[in-house]
């Protein structure tokens, strides 16, 4: 059997979904907490799967800066789902994803996984 590895991170960024419930919605902020499960295989010798900095580094160049405005980063809209898969499907390239776990809030989450 193998290994799962989490990396967590928190970012603030803003949106508004351009059609939400027939209407625009008005610009607002979230702060996200991003959850990453990577699957790993075997140890190597030195007795890890993959490196964590790894997967950190990797991961921390998909974030959003602080405050940025996210319908101006991505060219789908905004939603939670969307946003999950976006960092999915990016970091897949790299590395075995298990799932992502995409909180919009303290009370409010998304997971995605194929």
């Amino acid at each position: 059997m193998g290994f799962i590895l989490k990396y967590k991170v928190s970012f603030k960024a803003k949106h508004g979904l351009l059609s939400y419930k027939g209407k625009p919605e008005e610009l607002h902020e979230h702060r996200y907490t991003l959850i990453v499960a990577i699957e790993a295989g075997e140890r190597g010798p030195e007795g890890y799967t993959v490196d964590f900095m790894e997967i950190k580094n990797f991961v921390d160049k998909l974030i959003p800066d602080d405050g940025e405005n996210l319908n101006d980063k991505f060219p789908f809209p905004t939603t939670t789902e969307n946003i999950a898969e976006y960092f999915y499907e990016s970091i897949r390239e790299v590395f075995n994803v298990k799932e992502i776990e995409l909180w919009q809030d303290d009370n409010l989450c998304v997971i995605y996984r194929k």
